[in-house]
């Protein structure tokens, strides 16, 4: 069978097109020597602008040949050379990333790391260094400049709560050294018990390593300080509307430490502060508290709401919080570290009703509770709790705060009952007025 002109020419053109492709694909390795050679003989002189042309043509045709990685590296040093830190960065990554086997990746992670210092940024600057401790063909020079850089970047460069954005993107054995440094920065604070917590967190998750040894000897210090010099942390209200009541509390605590304190023979320091019944406020006093003195535990507060803002800072320095007073439901269970004493509202009211009723045998109720959620709450879980047991609260009034006066809250709760009273006695007064014209009716037969 004969191919048409048609044919003839759709063969023509692939075939043309596969030989550009093929010509394109292949090139003659003794010019890409030689194009190597020209470029680096610029890098070499200081030329790096067009060094970095030099190997930005070459790069693609160096493709799977020997100079290919070595292509890539010395577009990202002459972008160095010649300051450029951005493009530099952005070079020394994309190396470090498609040749991580190679030697010259954590020298790669170094320069990245000098570059990011160069344009200003610590952070990034002192993750490259940790990326090149963490590199699996780090050379002993190599891993001395990377440990040093980074120690000195974390421990007098950045903020502690950039070191904590650091440890979050660190994996590797690097991120010991992390830890390491976080926590000895919180201990020279003064912040014992996150610097302790740091670095047992730490020891649980690698307990093996180069620093492994330092954050052992740390957490051991950090202990037995703790149990050499004791801190109580007291939270209550000194001042505003609820003084009186965080008083009572202080004063309670108080008592109960110095019958501790002579039972046990040791000395604990009281360190109290003013939450002024305030949810900021109280916030502030714990991170102020926790983070400098660091507590064995914490006492108080009075309100609930106080409390579950310092319990989720308790929570965070994992240091044990007891409130005597704060009822609110579900506030245990915020944290592990929180405990209550007071009973929730939802558990009081319905023990109240099921002792009410199964006890003292009274079926009718009347409610007098805050105008708040909290008693709007207690009065609901009463009043249900009472139904199911067949008994009911015939009148409620709630109250606003700071109120000192209850007389109508007392007259509206009183009014449903004393209605029945009218009632009964109306009743009453009916049978007996029946009564007495009956006897007369029979007393007037017989007379007549």
């Amino acid at each position: 069978m004969q191919n048409s002109p048609t044919d003839i020419r759709k063969y023509s053109f692939f075939l043309l097109l596969t030989l550009i492709i093929a010509a394109q694909a292949w090139v003659n390795p003794e010019y890409i020597e030689t194009r190597f050679d020209n470029a680096l003989t610029s890098y070499r002189s200081g030329d790096y602008t067009t060094a970095h042309l030099g190997f930005t043509d070459l790069l693609m045709d160096s493709r799977g040949s020997r100079f290919y990685a070595m292509t890539y590296y010395l577009l990202a040093m002459s972008s160095y050379k010649a300051a450029n830190w951005e493009v530099s960065t952005r070079e020394f990554g994309d190396f470090a990333q498609k040749f991580p086997e190679n030697p010259a990746a954590p020298t790669a992670w170094v320069y990245r790391g000098n570059a990011f210092y160069k344009s200003g940024d610590l952070v990034n600057a002192t993750k490259s260094y940790l990326y090149a401790l963490d590199s699996p063909s780090s050379d002993p020079a190599t891993m001395a400049v990377a440990r040093k850089s980074a120690r000195a970047l974390l421990w007098g460069y950045l903020a502690k709560d950039q070191l904590l954005v650091i440890s979050d993107c660190t994996e590797g054995p690097s991120s010991q050294l992390v830890d390491y440094i976080r926590a000895k920065r919180h201990a020279y604070s003064g912040e014992s018990a996150k610097a302790l917590d740091i670095a047992t967190r730490s020891l649980n998750r690698r307990p093996t390593g180069d620093f492994a040894d330092s954050l052992r000897n740390l957490s051991n210090s950090i202990s037995k300080s703790l149990s050499d010099n004791l801190v109580i942390a007291a939270f209550a209200p000194t001042s505003g509307a609820y003084t009186e009541y965080g008083q009572n509390m202080l004063n309670g605590i108080e008592l109960a430490i110095a019958q501790y304190e002579k039972s046990s023979h040791k000395k604990i320091e009281i360190v109290v502060e003013n939450t002024g019944a305030d949810i900021l406020v109280g916030a502030y006093a714990a991170r102020n508290v926790l983070g400098s003195h660091s507590p064995v535990a914490a006492v108080g507060p009075l309100t609930s709401d106080v409390a579950v803002s310092i319990g989720a800072f308790c929570d965070q320095y994992r240091v044990p919080m007891v409130s005597p007073t704060a009822s609110k439901d579900g506030l245990a269970g915020i944290s592990p570290y929180v405990f209550q004493i007071a009973t929730p509202p939802s558990i009081g009211a319905e023990k109240l009703a099921e002792y009410a009723l199964n006890n003292l045998y009274i079926y009718r109720f009347a409610a007098l509770a805050p105008d708040d959620p909290v008693g709007r709450k207690a009065v609901a879980y009463f009043a249900a709790k009472a139904e199911e047991l067949g008994g009911e609260v015939v009148s409620v009034a709630y109250y606003a705060e700071g109120t000192v006066d209850f007389s109508e809250h007392f007259a509206h709760i009183r009014k449903p009952f004393y209605e029945q009273m009218q009632r009964q006695v109306a009743r009453a007064e009916t049978r007996t007025l029946d009564s007495t014209n009956r006897t007369a009716q029979c007393a007037m037969k017989k007379s007549g």
